[in-house]
């Protein structure tokens, strides 16, 4: 019955309309819009469905589609909201707040261009509505266009009057311009808020900062060490981004940034932006994209790091170490989003391309899962002599009455 409907649906579906228009709050309201229980899926549940079918216009159809979508985004189901979202603005090409809600999911989704060709069309559409600036803004961040970004931000305060958030945006854009006297202006005097006291010490370092000539040098991964060594780093790969010019210079200060902030903060998700931003800076370099498929993996979010590791592997004269762990990567995202048969291709795929931890790592991860204990250890043990001994990997080996890998090792 599910599936005549639809049918119905698309049969009878309304000619598009040209109509430039929000959806006021009482047209949203209905079968539609509702609070999901369960796993969220793409179509929509029956009495949405039967709504969609029976709208006479193209406006009443697309609203209810994006109805739909708006309560799967409530449950941060982007991907599943995305298809509903393009078929009412194939319906209603003007449709603004459809426009708007796509332009957030292509944001939360990590497609930021995307989003930033979203928000174009909605300041296009309506200059002044002001959240479309504030939307706007997070793509143009992510694409390292902090001017741009800035002046988004300063768009929505002119547009809303002053707020602490709107402040901490702009004085967020200007840290990463390297204009700290000027962030830390924007700070003085707003109510005191976690992100607010981060900004504020980072700012400080900045600003007390004496460069020696030696930060360039000094900003590589050879020089890693404890937390203390790792904060200096930080801030002599800080100054070199500051003061370099090239972008792929820049992304590079920007990886080994990263890197350093996960040993000083003992935070796996405190390299997430800087790895982003090398990639909106050096795009063609397939690194840059495996360095955030990474940070994006272990931040559980597997989805976009499939995405991220996609790109690398797309990408002209990639290596075969660099094809290797960008199917590792892969094959770990697939891996937790439970498609198991794509992750093991992409393992074995790995270790054909080239032996590595990860790749190793990984394929004992999926063995282990389809009960194969002695394929687990043996992949195990593969990685553990590849030299990396992390807590993680002594473990699983543990689980497979490994107690002393050294003594197997050999």
């Amino acid at each position: 019955m599910y599936s005549v409907m639809m049918m119905a649906a698309a049969l009878a579906a309304p000619a598009p309309t040209n109509e430039i228009f929000k959806a006021l709050a009482d047209e949203v309201e209905g079968p539609c819009h509702i609070n999901i229980e369960g796993k969220p899926t793409e179509a929509p549940p029956p009495a949405c469905a039967a709504a969609i079918a029976a709208a006479t216009t193209a406006r009443k159809q697309a609203i209810l589609y994006y109805a739909w979508a708006y309560s799967l985004n409530e449950k941060r189901a982007g991907i599943e909201a995305l298809p509903s979202l393009d078929k009412a603005i194939a319906l209603a090409p003007n449709f603004i707040t459809a426009i708007h809600e796509r332009g957030y999911t292509y944001n939360d989704l990590g497609f930021y261009d995307r989003g930033l060709a979203d928000g174009n069309r909605e300041i296009q559409l309506a200059p002044e509505h002001a959240a479309a600036y504030t939307e706007r803004s997070f793509a143009r961040h992510y694409l390292a266009d902090f001017e741009g970004a800035m002046a988004d931000r300063l768009k929505a305060i002119a547009l809303l009057g002053t707020h602490p958030d709107r402040e901490t945006g702009v004085a967020e854009e200007l840290m990463w311009l390297g204009r700290y006297r000027e962030a830390a202006d924007r700070l003085e005097g707003l109510p005191p808020s976690e992100a607010r006291a981060a900004f504020s010490a980072t700012i400080n370092r900045r600003l007390k900062y004496r460069p020696d000539g030696g930060e360039a040098t000094r900003c590589t991964l050879g020089n890693s060490g404890d937390r203390a060594a790792a904060q200096k780093m930080i801030d002599d790969c800080s100054w070199a981004f500051d003061h370099e010019k090239g972008s792929a210079k820049r992304a590079d200060y920007l990886t080994v940034r990263a890197v350093m902030s996960v040993i000083a903060e003992q935070d796996r998700g405190a390299s997430g932006d800087d790895f982003r931003i090398a990639v909106a800076l050096d795009p063609r370099n397939p690194q840059r994209h495996i360095n955030y498929g990474n940070a994006l993996v272990d931040n559980r979010r597997s989805w976009a790091g499939r995405n991220a590791f996609d790109l690398a592997l797309t990408l002209p004269g990639i290596s075969k170490r660099d094809k290797a762990m960008a199917l590792a990567g892969r094959s770990q995202a697939n891996f937790n989003r439970g498609d198991h048969a794509a992750a093991r291709k992409d393992a074995e795929e790995s270790l054909r391309t080239e032996p590595s931890f990860a790749g190793a790592l990984i394929a004992g991860d999926i063995a282990e899962h389809e009960g194969n204990k002695q394929a687990a250890k043996d992949f195990w043990m593969t990685a553990y002599r590849s030299g990396v001994r992390d807590d993680g990997l002594i473990k699983r080996l543990k689980s497979v009455g490994v107690t002393d890998p050294d003594k197997l090792a050999k």
